[in-house]
């Protein structure tokens, strides 16, 4: 008995749709040396935070969202680990990638890197 095409093709949306659940979301991010001493989302930023300026706050990520980041690719070269940043700021200047990290958070997922330099992230809450 063959399996009809219609629950055949919602079986492979289904699966399809739980992948890219668990991967993440992809998108892309480099550090400044740039200190955040004010928040738009007035979330408290002391030195050594995790953190990150998202380019586009919304109804999926909010202030204060904790967002589960990791680099993908191979330049640079990436660490295999992941690393939890808070959401502390809309980037109303990030206009070529998703998010700004501390160097903190950054140097967790990859290294060397260098200020401004931009490495290949999936991302998720």
């Amino acid at each position: 008995m063959a399996i009809p095409k219609s629950i055949f093709l919602l079986i492979i949306c289904v699966v399809a749709t739980l992948f890219s659940i668990a991967l993440g979301l992809p998108g892309t991010a480099y550090y400044t040396n740039d200190q955040y001493p004010s928040s738009e989302c007035s979330v408290p930023t002391p030195p050594g935070s995790l953190i990150a300026r998202i380019a586009y706050l919304g109804s999926t990520i909010t202030c204060g969202d904790s967002l589960n980041v990791t680099c993908i690719g191979n330049s640079p070269p990436c660490t295999d680990k992941s690393v939890v940043v808070k959401v502390v700021d809309h980037c109303s200047t990030c206009r070529d990638v998703t998010m700004v990290l501390t160097q903190e958070a950054i140097s967790v997922i990859a290294n060397p890197i260098t200020v401004k330099e931009v490495i290949n992230i999936n991302y998720k809450k």
